[in-house]
């Protein structure tokens, strides 16, 4: 099993490799931060924190997520 630490780095690198897709798939669409975060029903900052990894995504949000970049979930996670 790994150490808690190496989990926890694991567990960054993830994050910011997920962030670093959606950001990629926002910017093929030619969206902003604010667009994508309106097309998700939020009115805050909620995809910024996700493309610079410090925001962990409820499944819930996945799915959000994904519809609002015109995306299957699954591929956001396998990019």
């Amino acid at each position: 099993m790994p150490a808690h630490d190496d989990v926890k780095a694991g567990k960054a690198d993830f994050l910011m490799a997920f962030g670093e897709t959606a950001r990629a798939r926002r910017g093929v669409l030619g969206l902003t931060q604010r667009q994508l975060d309106a097309r998700m029903g939020y009115r805050g900052k909620f995809s910024g924190g996700v493309e610079r990894g410090v925001r962990n995504l409820t499944l819930d949000n996945l799915y959000l997520l994904a519809a609002a970049l015109e995306t299957d979930p699954r591929d956001l996670l396998t990019e």
